[in-house]
């Protein structure tokens, strides 16, 4: 088992990874928007962030599907230097909910061959993503196994969160890279709760690939859900960009009246939504 490592969580596998193999002034570009702990554990290692942002849906409607944020291919390609050490992908995308297409990684593939970058898949929402739409490991591409390393999150995959366990699997090199890290950090990860684990992932691998498997089931069950709450959002005047996987939702807000804004431009985050809830009617 030379090619999989065990962490404390999806984000004590990110956490190794940059301390693996982030060099002190090596840049990670990472596609935007984008999980909030990326940019100060890059920053941890010693590494510069560089955001890449989606380009969002010109006159768009109330209701925005997430797909219609798109990568602007030329100035992805401009962000990168001869710095830059790592592109980092998170598809199903925290927060923005976007899918990316077959396409989509395939392009992002050939800029990491074509500028010899490493490639950090987050994928702890692969089993997140609500039909029609498809998951693709860029890892599967030509070309690219060498070059990515792919995490996921038993707590996205199976509602477990408190367990706190991730996986990373990838190259020999980074691999072990990130065994010597583990080592000398975290060194060992809970084995009742990785029995546990195991466990239930071979009770669900039979199933796997029927209609009646427990993916397929938690997928849809999240999509009526979604669905439900694009709804409420859009009741009270809200616009939600509608998540084509994971966990979240973003909602454009600038249509919501000034009074409240008024009285709450100079109040701390914490006090915002008490503040928002009691004032908005």
């Amino acid at each position: 088992m030379t090619e999989i490592i065990i962490s404390v969580g999806g984000v004590g596998a990110l956490s190794t990874i940059f301390l693996a193999l982030i060099n002190p002034g090596d840049e990670v570009v990472v596609i935007e928007p984008a999980f909030d702990c990326y940019a100060p554990q890059i920053e941890a290692a010693g590494g510069v962030y560089v955001g890449a942002p989606l380009v969002p849906p010109k006159n768009a409607k109330c209701r925005v599907d997430s797909s219609e944020f798109t990568v602007d291919w030329e100035e992805l390609e401009l962000k990168i230097t001869r710095k830059t050490k790592m592109l980092l992908l998170n598809s199903p995308c925290n927060p923005g909910g976007k899918v990316f297409t077959k396409e989509e990684i395939k392009k992002i593939a050939d800029i990491c061959i074509r500028h010899n970058l490493i490639c950090l898949s987050d994928e702890v929402y692969e089993w997140l993503v609500f039909p029609p739409h498809k998951h693709y490991k860029i890892a599967s591409f030509p070309g690219m196994w060498e070059r990515t390393i792919t995490m996921g999150s038993a707590g996205k995959v199976f509602g477990v969160t408190g367990w706190k366990i991730g996986w990373t699997i990838g190259p020999e090199r980074f691999i072990n890279a990130m065994q010597l890290i583990q080592q000398n950090t975290i060194y060992a990860v809970s084995t009742p709760l990785q029995e546990a684990l195991a466990q239930t992932i071979e009770e669900v691998l039979p199933d796997v690939q029927t209609t009646d498997r427990f993916f397929r089931k938690l997928s849809l069950e999240l999509a009526e859900k979604r669905d439900r709450f694009v709804n409420a959002l859009a009741s009270v005047g809200l616009c939600p960009v509608i998540p084509q996987g994971g966990f979240f939702m973003l909602a454009n807000i600038s249509n919501v009246g000034t009074y409240c804004h008024a009285h709450t431009r100079d109040l701390k985050q914490s006090d915002f939504c008490s503040t928002y809830a009691s004032q908005c009617k």
